[in-house]
């Protein structure tokens, strides 16, 4: 029971899919959709939403911050309009393993909601999406990606648009094809993403009784290039304060691209380090750019 002028009801709190609320004659409530998306019990409050007005009398009033959400991980939710939203650091872990699980979300929108810290939050990349993915200029802090090959927030790009992402402070390491936003695209688009302040790692790995990759380093792709009769283009991205470090093919936006397929994309205060000693396996060509580490020249 709860009442009086001016109460505040926290949903997440107070209120279940079994609970009734008894409210005061002419109450003012708030209800806070915030924060619903935290964790798996809450799945079924938002049906709150539905009956809320049919308790409230006597001129009382009903103000709500915020949006009721569909449930899908914690973190993770469908919103009424039907794009889905990250809304919680874990959120993002989640989808990526939703994907990973066979869900390509095609001709699906999915927004980030809220800046996302990752710090200690374990991440693998997104490898199978194949909708949109709007960051809408949030900001993706502290995340840290280690593995061997496609080593990115998207693992790989087939049928993607990509757009509006910020990673900030992020650690990424890997033996081939590593990069910022996306190790591998071979078909969508990726634009307005910035990559700051951040660290991005390729060396060579064990082949037999040599070494072979460190390769195909960037700051926002890795290796762009069209297969079949797809498209790619990577726009509108920049890169700022920030350290490639591999064996070769290292660029600032992309560690090898189409020259045609990279438009309007900036570096500032890049630093390449091209490393052909720790796990030598022969002086090759280092090519290495603040844009397009390894260019190439398609029709």
């Amino acid at each position: 029971n709860c009442g009086g002028v001016g109460a505040i009801i926290g949903v997440a709190s107070y209120v279940n899919a079994a609970s009734t609320v008894t409210i005061a004659a002419g109450a003012k409530i708030t209800v806070n959709y915030n924060g619903l998306m935290t964790a798996a019990p809450l799945q079924n409050a938002y049906s709150l939403s539905n009956d809320i007005s049919a308790v409230v009398t006597n001129n009382g009033t009903v103000t709500t911050v915020g949006e009721p959400l569909t449930f899908v991980a914690e973190g993770f939710g469908l919103k009424t309009t039907g794009e889905y939203i990250i809304t919680a650091p874990v959120g993002l872990a989640n989808f990526s393993q939703i994907v990973k699980n066979g869900e390509t979300y095609k001709g699906k929108t999915v927004l980030v909601g809220a800046d996302l810290d990752m710090t200690d939050v374990e991440f693998a990349p997104i490898v199978g999406f194949q909708g949109t993915f709007d960051g809408q200029n949030k900001v993706i802090s502290n995340l840290t990606i280690s593995g061997t090959e496609n080593v990115a927030l998207f693992g790989s790009a087939y049928g993607t648009t990509i757009k509006n992402v910020t990673l900030d402070n992020a650690n990424i390491s890997g033996n081939h094809f590593v990069a910022g936003i996306v190790s591998n695209l071979t078909s969508g688009t990726v634009s307005g993403c910035k990559v700051l302040k951040s660290t991005v790692t390729a060396g060579p790995n064990a082949s037999g009784s040599t070494y072979d990759n460190g390769d195909k380093v960037g700051g926002i792709v890795g290796l762009s290039y069209t297969v079949s009769d797809s498209t790619v283009l990577v726009s509108n991205c920049s890169v700022e304060n920030l350290k490639i470090k591999g064996y070769r093919d290292l660029g600032g936006i992309a560690g090898a691209a189409d020259v045609k397929d990279v438009n309007g994309c900036s570096a500032k205060n890049v630093v390449i380090t091209a490393d052909q000693v720790t796990n030598w396996y022969g002086d090759k060509d280092v090519n290495a750019d603040y844009i397009v580490g390894r260019p190439f020249h398609g029709d």
